[in-house]
């Protein structure tokens, strides 16, 4: 009623299911549920890299604001539940909270020397929202990397000149672009190969053909994760 969309979950696993498929904004949690107690959700959600960020507030018949607050929730609530005083915690919780970029302020550079894969890709970002731009081998992605800095670069191992491994390695020692999130999508399946990407700095590997879902949220976590859209090269600047 008050213009937030809502999300529901009716145990702490499903709570963490959610949190880590959806990574919302706050999240309003009961201490007593089945399964898993709200303290041990916050526990495990405040342990894991891609949820820490998310704010707290437990709302409960339990009254142990020490504990919860010792875990890091940001607010604690004893039912019954001034409701108005809730609402105003919400509200002011989020306008503390940097915003999220869209979807379309994403920039995702797909890397593939096989155009239909590049199309397919292309195509399957654009029905979520997102904006890419496409290089056939290593040497013109590095180009274009050079240019403007992505959020997300998805690579394929197997390519002439350049391979994908020595691209990863390439822009995980370069300070600019070492922090860049790197997704490895091969058919080449060569024993090692989910092994060396990742040792190398991969932030995931998929093998084709995948999994458009689990592909699709893989690549949400990571640009929840990795935050903010991409810093423009320094060249782009204006003065």
């Amino acid at each position: 009623k008050v213009g937030y969309e809502v999300l529901e979950a009716s145990s702490g696993e499903e709570a963490i299911s959610v949190a880590m498929k959806e990574h919302p904004a706050i999240i309003l949690l009961d201490v007593l549920l089945p399964g898993i107690d709200g303290f041990e959700v916050i526990h495990r959600l405040k342990e894991e890299p891609f949820t820490r960020d998310i704010e707290i507030i437990v709302v409960s018949i339990v009254d142990d604001k020490e504990k919860g607050f010792h875990l890091w929730a940001y607010d604690y609530y004893c039912k019954p539940l001034d409701k108005d005083r809730l609402i105003r915690s919400i509200a002011r919780l989020m306008d503390r909270l940097p915003e999220r970029p869209k979807p379309e302020e994403r920039d995702i550079l797909l890397i593939d020397d096989d155009p239909s894969i590049l199309e397919a890709l292309e195509a399957m970002l654009s029905a979520e929202g997102y904006a890419s731009r496409k290089a056939a081998e290593g040497r013109q992605a590095l180009q274009m990397i050079g240019d403007r800095l992505p959020d997300v670069i998805i690579v394929d191992i197997k390519m002439p000149g350049m391979d994908g491994y020595e691209l990863i390695k390439i822009l995980k020692s370069d300070r600019r672009t070492q922090h860049i999130p790197i997704i490895v999508l091969t058919a080449s399946d060569l024993g090692q190969s989910r092994t060396k990407s990742l040792l190398l700095g991969a932030a995931d590997y998929y093998l084709k053909p995948f999994s458009r879902e689990d592909f699709l949220e893989g690549l949400k976590r990571i640009l929840s994760a990795n935050g903010s859209a991409a810093t423009p090269h320094p060249k782009e600047e204006s003065a």
